[in-house]
C-alpha cells in the first residue's frame, strides 16, 4: 500500500561509502567497552585499561576529523550545533549513566547483603 502513495525518491548523486568512519567508531567504541569491562579485574590504573581508554579517544578523534572532511559523512556532525539535539544527547547520556551506577551500586548492595548473611 505505501508503494502506491509514498513517491519514489532515488539520490542525485552516487553515494560513497564512509568505511574509514565506520571502522574508527566502531573501534573507538569497543576499545571503550573493553576498558570499562578490564576495570573490576585491573583497576583504574593499570595500563590496559589506559591503553583501551587512550585507543578510544585516539580512534574517536580520527573519525572526528574524518567526518569532518567528508562530503557525505556517516554522521553530519554540523547537526549537533542544535541546541535541541546536543541538549538532548547529552541528557540522554546523563540518564544511561545514572541508571547503569544505579543497577552497579544494587548488585553491590546485593553482594554485600549476601556477605553478612553468611
Amino acid at each position: 500500500m505505501a508503494m502506491r502513495f509514498v513517491p519514489k525518491s532515488l539520490p542525485q548523486e552516487r553515494q560513497s561509502m564512509d568505511l574509514l568512519g565506520a571502522v574508527t567508531v566502531t573501534g573507538s567504541l569497543m576499545s571503550l567497552v573493553y576498558a570499562l569491562a578490564q576495570v573490576p579485574t585491573h583497576g583504574w590504573g593499570a595500563g590496559v585499561t589506559l591503553g583501551s581508554f587512550g585507543l578510544a579517544a585516539a580512534l574517536m578523534v580520527a573519525f572526528i576529523v574524518n567526518e569532518l572532511r567528508l562530503k557525505q559523512p556517516l554522521i553530519k556532525l554540523g547537526i549537533f550545533k542544535r541546541r535541541n539535539v546536543s541538549g538532548g544527547t547529552i541528557i540522554q547520556l546523563l540518564i544511561a549513566a545514572i541508571w547503569m551506577s544505579v543497577l552497579i551500586d544494587r548488585k553491590e548492595q546485593q553482594n554485600r547483603c549476601a556477605l553478612v548473611a553468611e
